[in-house]
């Protein structure tokens, strides 16, 4: 919202580099961030709390690519909402539920086993359930299993972005005319 009210979106639109530079150099920006944090988390769980991982640089490739699936997500939300105010309310929402939800803040291993079953389908209680995998050993690299992660993400992907051409919640569409991003 920030950038639709800054004119940076305007500004792009007439732009001859599209909009995906725009969203790759935020996207990339955010993967040296996580890679940065991811690293130095598994750095202290390992050397402060011996705590016993394999497949470390996996770890940190998996916390990457999660954290870049989070932040699609979120701002998928974020742009098919009518305003600025009712998107920081919807994401805000979201992201407090699938925390509580999805393991963020308490361990499934404490939650019932109804509501441990329901945190697990959330996309961070997927994600911690995966990383866990991997830092135990029980989830490498290659496989078949990786594989078609890797082509169900990419689906989702491009459903999103296909479903988002121009839609927002509400039914109502957005445009550029007049100078103006409406």
């Amino acid at each position: 919202w920030k950038e639709r009210n800054y004119g940076t979106l305007r500004r792009l639109a007439i732009a001859p580099p599209s909009l995906a530079y725009f969203l790759g150099g935020k996207m990339l920006s955010l993967a040296v961030v996580l890679t940065s944090v991811g690293s130095i988390a598994l750095a202290c769980a390992i050397g402060l709390l011996n705590y016993p991982a394999h497949n470390v640089a996996w770890a940190v490739i998996w916390v990457v690519g999660a954290g870049l699936g989070l932040f699609l997500f979120m701002a998928f939300i974020q742009v098919h909402a009518p305003a600025e105010r009712p998107a920081h309310v919807i994401t805000t929402f979201s992201l407090f539920l699938l925390s509580m939800l999805g393991g963020s803040f308490f361990p499934f291993e404490m939650m019932p086993d109804w509501l441990a079953r329901i945190g697990r389908l959330t996309p961070n209680g997927f994600a911690i359930g995966q990383l866990k995998q991997i830092l135990s050993g029980a989830l490498g690299p290659g496989g078949r299993h990786a594989a078609e992660r890797a082509e169900s993400s990419l689906d989702l992907g491009d459903a999103m972005a296909r479903g988002s051409r121009g839609q927002r919640i509400g039914g109502a569409r957005g445009r550029v005319g007049q100078g103006r991003v409406h």
